[in-house]
């Protein structure tokens, strides 16, 4: 594989509700694309990666490796864009890397301090610790595991839906006010991800953090018609 400043990858980053798509050679953006999507539109996804190739003059075989933001986020919109990316992965026999889309959020914001918060349903939010552990958790919780005097840079959907509690819980901190900023965007995913360790395609799973919903009502499984019926 071609060292970090010549691959070329394509990027897919599904973990938010906009599906975002990228190009990159080493960390040059060669071409994106945002789309919000809705469940039933999601099956198009292989055909705007197709459509991103062809209006940046790249075939597929012009790939040389894969990167896929890993989330956490929503369990169908995760689930999509990993088998995409592992899908064309395998056909086209190129290393696949997969990367946190919550470094991937700080990552892409231009400050020191930056720190990702995405909202995760129920009240909670997700997170990542000092120590790279992930969380799930009451935005409360951040008040016990932050310096409260630090100059925080907070980003994402959890930032923005808790701003005023951040703001008094932590004087000191922003809450990003840019829009287009506080999305996922795959284009800065090799800034995230390990050119020298490529994951096992077959292995390689989304952070979903906690069970999904049908996990919940259906902790053995979820029955086919023939177990509805005692015989």
């Amino acid at each position: 594989m071609a060292n970090q400043k010549e691959s070329k990858l394509l990027c897919i980053d599904t973990s938010s509700g906009v599906d975002s798509l990228a190009l990159t050679k080493g960390l040059e953006v060669i071409a994106t694309n945002q789309a919000q999507h809705t469940r039933e539109q999601r099956p198009f996804l292989l055909s705007n990666l197709q459509t991103l190739c062809s209006d940046a003059g790249w075939q597929w075989r012009d790939l040389e490796g894969v990167a896929v933001g890993l989330g956490p986020g929503g369990f169908t919109r995760l689930r999509s864009g990993l088998s995409v990316a592992k899908s064309l992965a395998f056909a086209l026999d190129i290393p696949i890397f997969g990367g946190s889309s919550l470094v991937l959020l700080a990552q892409q914001q231009e400050h020191a301090k930056a720190f990702a918060i995405t909202d995760a349903g129920r009240s909670e939010v997700y997170f990542i610790d000092s120590n790279g552990q992930l969380h799930c958790d009451r935005v409360q919780e951040l008040a016990h595991i932050l310096d409260q005097n630090e100059e925080y840079f907070f980003c994402g959907s959890g930032a923005r839906a808790n701003r005023n509690y951040l703001l008094e819980r932590f004087p000191r901190a922003v809450v990003n006010e840019d829009a287009d900023q506080d999305l996922p965007n795959a284009a800065y995913l090799p800034k995230v991800i390990d050119l020298e360790s490529p994951a096992p395609i077959g292995s390689l799973e989304p952070q979903y953090v906690r069970p999904s919903d049908a996990e919940l009502t259906y902790p053995d499984g979820f029955p086919d018609a023939a177990t509805q019926f005692n015989f």
